[in-house]
């Protein structure tokens, strides 16, 4: 995995259900939403696609 300190900004739209549901499973295992969408981009780079 490339480490790097710099960070660049993701904009999502979602409809607001699905971000409070989701949001809701991720605090409750301890996951920002944030670390959660950047763990879902290594996992479509290890498997150069969706992983599901």
């Amino acid at each position: 995995m490339i480490s790097s300190n710099k960070t660049a900004k993701l904009n999502v739209r979602m409809q607001p259900d699905i971000k409070k549901r989701g949001n809701a499973i991720l605090s409750s295992i301890g996951i920002k939403p944030s670390d959660a969408i950047s763990l879902f981009y290594h996992q479509i780079i290890i498997h150069r696609g969706l992983p599901f």
